[in-house]
């Protein structure tokens, strides 16, 4: 009986010694816990350094806008006054060759008609002469054809020379002054459409310069509203 009661005894206190299954184990960390949704996490902060580079970098473009209208607007200007340059000089041009070149050019030619005729009446006043000298039967015969064969012969360069004085006077005035005159109004009706396109280049310019101007303003408003937007949420978080 008591070697029975000795052995319960035991018994029970190895039972109270062993360890329970939920306890953890020794020797393991317990898990980390996991938050739940919708806990309160820092939120990362704003890069106001990016934004106010975006501010800096708009307000470069504005600049750079502006300077590059300007050498646009310059370089455009100054081909209208070339334009306008080159038109004159080709009016010019064509008022001188109206009124001094052809004139002069005409004038030279009938002044050689005018002495080619001169050289004719003079050629048939001289051959007439001559035969009036030698209708004498005092002359020797060979030396009165000789006498009169040299004048006719001056009548018919006379006649040839006044002949080809009047072809080269027409040809002037119909075919070399009419081509001449005809140069001259193209060169003006081209500087007259060159000028056309030079102003109308000028206003595309300006246009544009204007356009790239409103979008560069447009883009450094946006810039400058957004750094200010995250500097009043910055500040209304404090």
């Amino acid at each position: 009986m008591r070697a029975f009661l000795l052995l319960a005894l035991l018994c029970s206190s190895c039972l109270s010694a062993t360890p329970s299954s939920d306890a953890p184990k020794a020797g393991m960390e317990a898990a980390p816990a996991v938050e739940a949704p919708g806990s309160d996490k820092k939120k990362p902060e704003v890069d106001f350094v990016s934004l106010e580079f975006a501010v800096s970098a708009a307000e470069r473009r504005v600049r750079s806008g502006e300077m590059s209208a300007a050498i646009s607007l310059a370089e455009s200007e100054a081909k209208v006054r070339s334009a306008e340059v080159d038109l004159e000089n080709a009016k010019a041009a064509l008022a001188h060759l109206e009124e001094v070149n052809i004139p002069a050019k005409l004038a030279k030619a009938d002044l050689d008609i005018d002495r080619s005729k001169a050289r004719l009446e003079e050629s048939e006043a001289e051959l007439a002469q001559i035969l009036s000298m030698y209708a004498d039967e005092e002359f020797a015969e060979s030396s009165k054809e000789l006498v009169v064969q040299r004048a006719k012969r001056g009548v018919e360069f006379s006649k040839r020379s006044l002949a080809m004085a009047l072809t080269e006077r027409a040809d002037l005035e119909a075919f070399e002054l009419a081509k001449d005159r005809e140069e001259a109004a193209r060169k003006v009706q081209a500087q007259t459409q060159g000028l056309e396109l030079a102003k109308k280049r000028l206003e595309e310019t300006s246009f544009g310069s204007e356009t790239k101007a409103l979008d560069a303003a447009e883009s450094l408003r946006k810039a400058k509203l957004e750094l200010a937007r995250a500097r009043e949420k910055a500040e209304a978080k404090k």
